[in-house]
């Protein structure tokens, strides 16, 4: 059984809501939130904005509610983590209908709260389908033609590490891209390296970045159409000169706690995660944790052992560890948070996975 076996009467519902004046899709500001809205406005004309990290605050309740859409979707968003503000958000905009969806772990089903909440997990519960890849298949399993848009749904998905665990769908994008899929590594190919190029444009001009992002996606016809864009290339080249700063302070100023490798970034460039997944590969063995200090708090990025001697599940342990100081959350090997106090964080996270 697929995935959009367990959802056809919703899509053809969903369909339908897309007929609506007044829509804004809601979606996180990384590579895989970027793939998923730009696949959905290559066929809906909906108002896009992105959001920072991935959960419901007090203040986004209110813009929202200003703005006050006859149609919200939420797009890789974990907005079950902050559910109440999820059903005040529905409660403030009663003529709204919401729609969520969504691939991390589940911590509350907004289906009874009459929010429709679509993720995998709630039928296969070892399901990994990054949500670019969810709206591809959506937008296939409601009769719209995907082909030539693949592309955006592939980088989305490598970007995400879904590549993995959807091994049907990557056979598929390489008969249909096979020099773009060349090589070792999908990260290392040239489809996988856009992943990249795009995290690069939202490091480097934030909120812009990411809708310029979003706009080259849509109105790009094709793969080297936008893989040529030259805003895109300079931005790349200027996070990749950084992160080869960063990987040198790291080897003098990493700190080790039993299976984990915690790190303080302070560069000017909000390269955490990118950082996060780079750390990853070179240190196979160990825990990652990235903090980076802000006025709002520590950013938090952790990434699993690539070659786990026992199963982490860090969508919990960062969780928990958080509670009390912050919020965090995401996916067993990949998760983030947001907190107060970085000591008493990397106590609490030594704690967990040392003992």
């Amino acid at each position: 059984m697929y995935w959009t076996d367990c959802y056809k009467n919703e899509f053809q519902k969903i369909r339908e809501l897309f007929k609506l004046r007044k829509k804004l899709v809601v979606h996180h500001r990384d590579v895989d939130g970027s793939c998923s809205a730009a696949e959905l406005l290559k066929f809906f004309d909906f108002e896009a904005m992105s959001i920072k990290d991935p959960f419901v605050s007090y203040d986004l309740v209110n813009e929202l509610v200003d703005k006050d859409p006859q149609l919200i979707l939420f797009l890789d968003l974990a907005v079950d983590e902050h559910w109440e503000n999820m059903v005040s958000l529905q409660n403030k905009l009663k003529n709204t209908r919401i729609i969520v969806f969504d691939h991390h772990v589940i911590r509350k089903d907004l289906n009874d709260f009459g929010i429709l909440h679509i993720n995998p997990r709630f039928h296969i519960e070892d399901a990994y389908i990054p949500t670019s890849l969810m709206i591809h298949d959506f937008l296939k399993e409601i009769g719209l033609n995907v082909e030539k848009q693949m592309w955006i749904s592939v980088i989305g998905t490598i970007s995400d590490y879904g590549h993995k665990t959807n091994p049907e769908f990557m056979k598929k994008a390489k008969q249909m891209y096979p020099d773009l899929l060349k090589g070792g590594q999908p990260i290392r190919t040239k489809l996988g390296s856009q992943a990249k190029t795009i995290y690069s444009a939202i490091i480097c001009k934030g909120e812009f970045g990411c809708k310029y992002v979003l706009n080259s996606l849509v109105k790009s016809s094709s793969f080297e159409e936008f893989s040529e864009n030259r805003n895109l290339v300079d931005w790349r080249k200027t996070v990749d000169d950084e992160i080869k700063k960063v990987l040198l302070d790291f080897k003098k100023n990493k700190e080790q706690r039993g299976q984990i490798l915690f790190y303080e970034i302070k560069s000017d460039l909000n390269v955490t995660a990118i950082l996060s997944n780079i750390l990853a590969e070179k240190n196979p063995e160990n825990v990652i944790v990235v903090g980076k200090n802000s006025p709002e708090g520590w950013k938090i990025s952790t990434r699993a052992p690539r070659k786990p001697s026992r199963e982490i599940d860090l969508s919990k342990i960062v969780s928990e560890a958080a509670k009390g100081i912050g919020y965090g959350g995401g996916h067993k090997q990949a998760a983030g948070a947001m907190v107060k106090d970085w000591d008493k964080f990397r106590d609490r996270m030594s704690q967990k996975i040392n003992g």
